[in-house]
């Protein structure tokens, strides 16, 4: 459901920003703000050559590789030694090359001042095509959540260009962000739904083996003997591993020997039969 939502989203973003990136075009043409209309166009063209750097700095971060900063080591002396890797240049120690959500987030509502009258074509113009174009990369890179995000932010800036107001949202970024948030709920509960499968699997493998280590010679009467003797041994593990398995209000609702009797039954039918030894009538 949340992909479906996302993709649903995202398509409709792109949409409503080119129409109103088409709607500022012809305003900017029918009434001769040329100075305006030469910026948009500039910026629309530059923005794809200036994110590639961002890219490359993207991909390293994802495989835990930082870029080096060369302008801080022409700047600074005592250099640190540093080695190329993959054509990048790697740090030893840490001087690392910035994110474009990490510049990004150096833009701050102070800086509009600067430019006074002409804030819109210089610096929300600007922030709306990097959004923009950085979400259609993260989208290609299958980050549908980040990228409907910067989508959500490059809708944002250009109708703040288009309506000439960053005073009051207007509708048409409303009604997205009632759309976003459904998404956003969906995508974060599904995430939780992951990290919480995923304990459960190691958890479940702990069990497996520990069914053959603490079996008695003569088996368990009964699977509810069987947990109460792995109980303790289990919750050592789960502590051992780090694990939080209450972090919610589901999960707090099932205790961890309820969970493992009904898994008994189910995921790990087959593992607790084999130690199971019921008399026979």
């Amino acid at each position: 459901m949340t992909v479906i939502l996302l993709d649903e989203l995202y398509v409709s973003l792109s949409r409503e920003f080119s129409e109103q990136c088409g709607l500022l075009e012809k305003f900017l043409i029918k009434n001769g703000l040329e100075d305006y209309l030469s910026d948009y166009q500039k910026i629309k063209a530059k923005t794809l050559e200036e994110i590639e750097p961002y890219k490359r700095i993207d991909t390293c971060k994802a495989n835990n590789i930082n870029i080096i900063d060369e302008e801080y080591y022409i700047e600074h002396s005592g250099l640190p030694e540093y080695e190329k890797f993959s054509g990048f240049l790697v740090p030893k120690p840490t001087v690392y090359k910035k994110t474009i959500e990490e510049e990004l987030l150096k833009y701050s509502s102070t800086d509009v001042f600067i430019y006074r009258n002409c804030k819109y074509q210089k610096y929300y113009l600007p922030l709306s095509m990097r959004n923009f174009y950085w979400g259609v990369y993260k989208w290609e890179q299958g980050d549908k959540f980040k990228s409907c995000e910067h989508l959500m932010d490059a809708l944002k800036y250009i109708l703040f260009c288009v309506y000439n107001n960053d005073e009051n949202p207007c509708q048409e970024y409303l009604k997205f962000k009632v759309d976003f948030g459904k998404a956003a709920r969906q995508y974060y509960s599904s995430l939780g739904g992951k990290a919480r499968s995923e304990k459960y699997k190691l958890i479940q493998k702990a069990i497996k083996e520990l069914l053959k280590i603490c079996k008695p010679e003569e088996g368990w009467k009964s699977i509810v003997s069987a947990v109460d003797d792995l109980e303790v041994h289990i919750q050592e593990y789960i502590e051992y591993a780090g694990m939080n398995i209450n972090d919610n209000d589901e999960d707090k609702l099932i205790s961890l020997r309820d969970t493992i009797i009904k898994w008994a039954s189910t995921d790990l039918k087959n593992e607790f039969s084999q130690v199971i030894v019921r008399k026979r009538k």
